[in-house]
């Protein structure tokens, strides 16, 4: 697997599990914008607002269909290894926004839950109370 598939692979996996939504494409940038709908810490790890970080992006997003189909694609070995560490990074802090993201989901669960115990046990007591009534 690219690191170019890692880190979209982590992008699907995230998009899935925080918005229940299917992806189907294959645009890193395109995917990128649409977890800042719940998160901004994956676009911080690319550091794009620095030219290092927007270079590292483009050859990252370019490097899958180049390392097939360009016959002279040869990144130099610095800028993988730069782009390795932040392709694990990247995928720590995915794990760490999909931790929150479930957490935060079991809370809402949780809550409903009680809500909805609450009214059975209102509901039961009520019929219960009824029972005596006059």
């Amino acid at each position: 697997m690219s690191l170019h598939q890692s880190a979209e692979n982590a992008l699907i996996a995230i998009i899935r599990a925080v918005l229940g939504y299917k992806l189907n494409v294959h645009n890193l940038s395109r995917m990128l914008r649409i977890t800042e709908m719940f998160t901004d810490e994956l676009v911080k790890v690319f550091e794009l607002s620095t030219l290092e970080g927007a270079q590292s992006f483009t050859l990252l997003q370019s490097a899958y269909n180049d390392a097939r189909f360009s016959d002279g694609f040869m990144p130099d070995e610095e800028s993988v290894k730069q782009i390795l560490r932040t392709v694990r990074q990247f995928v720590e802090v995915a794990e760490t926004v999909y931790y929150i993201s479930a957490k935060k989901h079991l809370r809402q669960v949780s809550i409903k839950l009680n809500k909805i115990y609450l009214i059975n046990f209102y509901l039961s007591l009520v019929a219960f109370l009824m029972q005596f009534a006059i």
